[in-house]
């Protein structure tokens, strides 16, 4: 789909449900996930005929904008670039619980 008003296409990548799940319950996942452009955001609506719309919200966070505050009294360090999935991970291990094996973030040391 390309955006009406400037003909830029709106999706950045589409990827297959295998490409990013696995476990017991991927089957449950989505068949197919749409990566927007910077500057996009799809979500579904009703209540709107098009694929295409303003909202009277402004201001979005994109994948490479959005951060994670953590403050401990360790020095605790992100290797690479973090991940979501990483997030879960950090806290279990903060906490000291063991980690799952089919957890697929790694934490933070």
């Amino acid at each position: 789909s390309r955006d009406p008003e400037t003909g830029s296409p709106v999706v950045a990548k589409v990827l297959r449900r295998e490409e990013l799940y696995h476990g017991p319950f991927s089957e449950f996942a989505p068949d197919l996930l749409a990566l927007p452009q910077n500057g996009y955001d799809l979500k579904g609506n009703l209540y709107s005929s098009g694929l295409t719309g303003r909202s009277h919200l402004r201001g979005m966070h994109t994948y490479e904008g959005a951060f994670l505050f953590f403050r401990d009294h360790r020095r605790w360090r992100v290797e690479g670039v973090p991940w979501l999935a990483d997030v879960s991970a950090t806290i279990l291990a903060y906490l000291g619980v063991p980690l799952p094996q089919e957890l697929d973030g790694k934490p933070f040391r």
